[in-house]
């Protein structure tokens, strides 16, 4: 899948995306290494400004990086 349908996520060299959904509250976290791997994470709604903001979104990034 092509960059442009993610949304980055933390520092650039986590690697770690978001896969923005049209309610643009939920959330799906994964690793993006190229155009042909993805690694899916788990996700959730955002309800805080950033996903440090919410211990539980953190949890899901952290556990990908």
């Amino acid at each position: 899948m092509l960059e442009r349908y993610f949304r980055r996520e933390g520092k650039y060299a986590d690697r770690v995306y978001a896969l923005p959904t049209d309610s643009g509250r939920l959330r799906l976290y994964c690793l993006r290494l190229s155009d042909k791997i993805l690694i899916l994470g788990n996700g959730g709604i955002k309800a805080t400004r950033t996903y440090n903001e919410d211990s539980e979104l953190n949890g899901y990034v952290m556990d990908l990086q």
